[in-house]
């Protein structure tokens, strides 16, 4: 038996790892496709995938959780365009 087979088999395993797939990735709301996602892991956009096995790619949930942080906190940063203001204020 392999020293870490047991921890493998466990949900989270003893280092509280997780790992999501493409359709854990839409799960937490991120709805790109297969194909966007390769364009934006091309230009370190978005973070690589663990290669499970020579067809399987997961992503550890933490540097998902952590990429989606930060897009939130980028996207808080800016400010709303006028025209779109209306919607988050209410009219005037």
């Amino acid at each position: 038996m392999i020293p870490f087979q047991k921890d493998l088999t466990e949900p989270h395993g003893t280092l509280g790892l997780r790992f999501i797939g493409f359709d854990g990735l839409k799960d937490k709301g991120i709805t790109f496709s297969k194909a966007h996602l390769r364009r934006l892991m091309s230009r370190q956009k978005f973070p690589p995938p663990i290669y499970l096995s020579q067809r399987r790619m997961a992503w550890p949930e933490h540097v998902i959780d952590a990429w989606m942080d930060a897009k939130w906190k980028e996207a808080l940063g800016r400010e709303i365009p006028l025209r779109d203001a209306e919607q988050y204020l209410g009219s005037a």
